[in-house]
């Protein structure tokens, strides 16, 4: 067996992980642990945003280095990343920080927190839920909520909307609602959406996710994210006509 390099191994995130480049990704890796480094760092500085998939091959990427003995680490993950992480008790694996003291207000420390009311309606595509997804992100930035909320807010709109899309089968035409509101001490996020009836809270992660992590698990991210990000969770179709899922979260004070 050929001794192991003491070098270390640096690869660049692009801003768009996770996407289409994914399996490029996860190959460029293995490449790297043929050459058998001691440690691959992975620079995380130009993602923007994390998801439950993106999440996903990361840990694909960590457990085929350690199967392979190589320590694989995160270089300048932003604070979403490690929220993430962090929301999935999967810090450790990456040797990261837990999430550090609740960020502060983006601007108007100062001030009371706002109130507001937020509808709108959106195709269940990726285009569509992209451009939902940056409208919602335009009307919680105006709001007086810690940079955490905000993330924690933008990763369930885009986790719930993408499992409709994955999942609901909604049929062409058909357009997800959704309803934000923002009282003083709780903010709710509702979608209302034609696909095939879906209950996940019937689906809770109600485990120990670090042992269906070293299991092996790389899927199923989206509702733990989901659950762990929530204070609570309610779901329902009545008449059979349409999902109506409904997350609550308390307002930071």
């Amino acid at each position: 067996m050929s001794q192991k390099a003491e070098s270390t191994t640096n690869i660049d995130l692009p801003r768009d992980f996770p996407g289409a480049s994914d399996q490029m990704f996860l190959g460029e890796v293995e490449r790297a642990i043929g050459e058998g480094p001691r440690e691959i760092w992975l620079n995380c500085s130009a993602i923007e945003r994390i998801t439950s998939h993106g999440v996903g091959v990361l840990w694909k990427a960590y457990q085929s280095c350690a199967d392979s003995g190589v320590a694989l680490r995160l270089a300048s993950p932003s604070r979403g990343l490690i929220q993430a992480l962090c929301a999935l008790d999967l810090n450790d694996f990456f040797e990261i920080p837990a999430t550090p003291e609740k960020g502060r207000h983006r601007s108007g420390d100062l001030t009371e927190p706002s109130t507001g009311v937020y509808s709108a309606s959106f195709e269940a595509t990726e285009a569509g839920i992209n451009q939902a997804l940056g409208h919602f992100g335009d009307h919680v930035r105006t709001l007086q909520l810690d940079s955490d909320t905000e993330f924690e807010l933008q990763t369930l709109f885009y986790e719930v909307a993408t499992n409709i899309r994955q999942h609901g089968d909604v049929p062409a035409g058909d357009l997800v609602q959704v309803a934000f509101v923002a009282q003083q001490d709780l903010l709710s996020l509702s979608f209302t959406d034609t696909g095939i009836p879906f209950d996940p809270t019937q689906h809770s992660a109600h485990y120990d996710f670090v042992e269906a992590a070293k299991s092996g698990q790389t899927r199923g991210f989206g509702i733990a994210l989901i659950e762990r990000m929530t204070d609570s969770m309610t779901y329902a179709r009545p008449r059979d006509a349409h999902n109506m899922l409904t997350l609550a979260k308390r307002r930071s004070a």
